[in-house]
């Protein structure tokens, strides 16, 4: 069980058709993979409001088990509109936080991201994330970020702000040196967690190499690689792309989402093994470059 208190399942899927599921999980679905997600260990969700019905359909579910005060919940600020006034923009965050706490059966939100990572450099905004902090609404605080440099320029320019949520993959490296250092250049005390997503590219890693749609043929090699790759550590391709990825990052967590609740078997496969050893990560590497990152961005590719 070494990564369990780094696992944190992700539960965009759980309110609307999301990447390449055709529809959502019914009702009893989700209840069914959050049982198993509870029984395999998982402590750590991570939602959104712009996820559908899936804050609601958590809180339900947390509500119902009465397990609430079990969970490490992680949810975001959908994205601000143009306000000029603070008490506007103090009035938007707090009715944000108020529903998504109220959706989700809870009292305090342990993590809580601007989705739209421009929206925390508005000093309003930041304002008005303290204010929550300091109201004890939200724990840990900060954006969801697509490219490293909206994780330096917050940094900078915000250092209260310790929560990222960011991109990385077998294939994308983009992160690579922030995400493993201890502390990036800040005034901030406490040095900032990442939460690492799109570990499988939602999914297209896991693809047959064979049926690729054509926009997305690049992949082909690296797919089938991979796949050699995991069946000589005796691993799903899965399992191998989340265990390269909490290998090789040490101090960061990783989001991941299921459709079915019998795909959290990945997960008993990877807390059943040990980290992958530096000899292992470099022949990886040696075998497959990392993609051009304009490639495996998913604003573009999904």
């Amino acid at each position: 069980m070494v990564f369990l208190n780094r696992l944190i399942l992700g539960t965009a899927q759980f309110g609307m058709r999301y990447s390449l599921a055709e529809n959502m999980p019914s009702k009893e679905d989700v209840n069914r993979i959050l049982d198993y997600a509870f029984d395999l260990g998982i402590r750590q969700l991570d939602t959104a409001p712009s996820y559908g019905e899936s804050e609601t359909r958590i809180g339900e579910w947390l509500h119902s088990r009465k397990k609430t005060n079990d969970f490490w919940l992680c949810t975001k600020m959908d994205k601000m509109p143009s306000m000029n006034s603070g008490k506007q923009v103090a009035q938007q965050v707090c009715d944000g936080i108020t529903a998504s706490r109220k959706r989700l059966c809870c009292d305090r939100l342990q993590g809580y991201l601007a989705h739209h990572s421009q929206d925390i450099l508005n000093p309003y905004i930041q304002d008005s994330f303290l204010g929550a902090q300091n109201q004890g609404w939200i724990g840990d605080f900060g954006a969801s970020c697509y490219a490293p440099e909206e994780v330096v320029k917050i940094q900078k320019t915000y250092s209260p702000a310790n929560l990222f949520q960011i991109p990385a993959s077998i294939l994308d490296k983009r992160f690579e040196n922030i995400a493993t250092r201890s502390k990036l250049t800040t005034t901030h005390s406490q040095a900032p967690k990442f939460i690492l997503r799109s570990v499988m590219l939602r999914g297209l890693l896991t693809l047959d190499h064979n049926y690729l749609p054509d926009n997305i043929s690049y992949l082909r090699k690296p797919i089938l690689l991979l796949k050699d790759l995991a069946s000589a550590q005796n691993l799903s391709t899965a399992a191998f792309c989340m265990l390269y990825v909490l290998s090789r990052h040490e101090n960061a967590s990783i989001t991941f989402g299921v459709l079915k609740f019998d795909q959290l078997n990945t997960i008993r496969e990877i807390t059943s093994v040990q980290p992958m050893n530096l000899n292992i990560l470099a022949e990886i590497d040696k075998n497959i470059a990392a993609i051009d990152a304009r490639l495996v961005d998913l604003r573009t590719i999904s």
